[in-house]
């Protein structure tokens, strides 16, 4: 295990949500209409509430995890 996947794991074991500066988070930059689709789609508020996605102003911060971004991938085109 690399020390990045390590450092990742850390994180989500301790169910930090990512964020600024948060070691290990991705950025996507979201538009006011993508915004609106978290308080519109219990599948997304879910991830808020169980702490793998968090929303600060207009950016959305995940980890890098097959499962959250198959969700994402859903509602947003994902990189």
């Amino acid at each position: 295990m690399s020390i990045k996947s390590y450092l990742d794991f850390l994180n989500e074991s301790i169910n930090i949500p990512p964020g600024p500066g948060i070691e290990g988070s991705l950025l996507k930059n979201l538009s006011e209409d993508e915004i609106s689709l978290f308080s519109e789609e219990p599948l997304l508020s879910n991830l808020i509430s169980s702490l793998k996605i968090s929303i600060v102003g207009d950016e959305l911060y995940y980890y890098n995890d097959k499962d959250i971004i198959d969700v994402l991938s859903q509602y947003f085109t994902m990189k």
